[in-house]
């Protein structure tokens, strides 16, 4: 079989389109309609998969309309077909809208490595999904159903429980290569209508850069959350070690009652921090959430920022489609309020994590220095030599213990590290004069 024609989007292009909840095509850039190769006529008014590539298994539109029917936006690899048959590959993102209509916005993908795995992918799961429909008789929708299952099965294989968790990390990840390969700044316009405009989404690309480079360290948090939740359940299981053998101690008569005291207050003491303990591995759970959250909402805003400056700068050389500066911004205006309120929580969290962690780190030096003081006079005295397993058995719990404040105290370096020093008011304020200029242009365009 002859390889399909292809052609690339361009390293700086981003485009668009909006269509209804049916996914007729109501509005679209001049990008859009040159790498699609139809007209504007030909596309307004069409449905959406008027571009759809033969090769897209169905299932990865299934998981798709699977998170817009959830309200929720949706990122992926997808293979497009221009009305000439020629190929061209796209990261897409699209949105719901608040009217019940579909924002997507795409750009080339910036990782091909990972778009070559996953274009294979495809290529396998749609000939297994074309096999299926072929021994079962199965619809395409029933065959679309079925073939979220391999497409999982791929996700789960580059470490991803859900398509959700892989999805926030993929766009953060696409927009960061997209910025490093576009490092030209937004050209905005000068003079005109669009100039002011312009100038205040200059001033949102300004402001998004506080939120932008935080990036990294949103990441190296979420790592250090698994690696405390890791050290939280290592100390539990090494307090529960100590325990065991100082039943075993007890019972076997090795030690007599009164040696055992201090060790046994010492755990008692123990097991009511493991209480507090406990909360604080929810929170961390929560907050390893709410990072990933802020991360994927952080880089889709700045994606659309991205798109309403390069669109005003389409429009500034005379492009005609002026009414869909409306959309673009009041959609920018959604994600915006809501990377806002994401953000919001996130520093609420943050800031209740190291209250927590603190008083936790306080917590544990109480039985802490109980078990040391055991350790220290049993190893001292005659019936050392008895009880040699539950002393090292201590000794790995002392260790343990030291070990999680550490890791602890790290958390905690990185949630001040996550201080900007002020809130995403600022962003909310230039968004919405971005939201209420973008308006009066379209009513003034019309």
């Amino acid at each position: 079989m002859a390889e399909q024609p292809s052609h690339e989007v361009g390293a700086d292009q981003i485009f668009f389109s909006t269509t209804d909840a049916k996914g007729v095509i109501t509005d679209a850039n001049s990008v859009f309609t040159e790498l699609a190769r139809f007209d504007r006529s030909e596309l307004i008014g069409a449905p959406h998969n008027i571009i759809r590539n033969p090769m897209m298994p169905g299932g990865a539109f299934k998981l798709m309309w699977d998170n817009l029917e959830d309200g929720k936006p949706w990122v992926g690899f997808v293979a497009n077909q221009a009305k000439d048959g020629s190929r061209y590959n796209v990261l897409a993102t699209v949105s719901p809208m608040e009217d019940g209509s579909y924002l997507s916005v795409r750009t080339r993908p910036n990782d091909p490595d990972l778009a070559e795995a996953l274009w294979k992918t495809y290529a396998s799961v749609r000939e297994q999904e074309q096999k299926y429909r072929a021994d079962t008789g199965a619809s395409k929708a029933d065959a679309a159903a079925w073939s979220e299952g391999p497409l999982m099965d791929a996700v789960h294989g580059l470490g991803y429980d859900t398509y959700t968790s892989f999805m926030e990390w993929l766009l953060p990840h696409e927009m960061k290569l997209w910025e490093e390969n576009n490092p030209r700044p937004y050209n905005a316009p000068t003079e005109g209508n669009l100039a002011e405009l312009a100038a205040r989404v200059s001033d949102l690309l300004a402001e998004e850069e506080v939120w932008t480079n935080r990036q990294d360290s949103l990441t190296d948090l979420g790592a250090m959350l698994i690696d405390g939740v890791n050290a939280l359940e290592e100390n539990n299981a090494v307090s529960r070690t100590v325990a065991d053998e100082m039943k075993r101690v007890e019972g076997a008569g090795e030690l007599t009652e009164d040696e055992l005291i201090p060790l046994q207050v010492g755990l008692r003491m123990g097991d009511i921090v493991e209480e507090y303990i406990a909360g604080l591995r929810d929170l961390f759970y929560e907050l390893n959430i709410s990072t990933k959250n802020t991360r994927f909402k952080v880089a889709l805003a700045r994606l659309q920022t991205q798109t309403v400056g390069r669109f005003v700068e389409d429009l500034a050389k005379g492009a005609d489609e002026v009414s869909a500066i409306r959309v673009l911004c009041a959609a920018l205006a959604t994600e915006t309020m809501d990377m806002s309120r994401e953000i919001h929580h996130h520093q609420m969290l943050l800031n209740r994590a190291k209250r927590r962690i603190s008083t936790v780190i306080s917590l544990i030096a109480l039985p802490q220095m109980a078990i040391q003081s055991w350790r220290a006079d049993v190893e001292g005295s005659a019936s050392a030599g008895k009880a040699q397993d539950l002393i090292h058995s201590v000794a790995d719990s002392v260790d343990s213990m030291n070990s999680l404040i550490e890791r602890l105290k790290s958390v905690v370096e990185q949630c001040e590290k996550m201080e900007p020093g002020h809130g995403p008011e600022a962003l909310v304020d230039i968004v919405s004069d971005i939201d209420r200029m973008a308006s009066g242009i379209a009513v003034n365009a019309g």
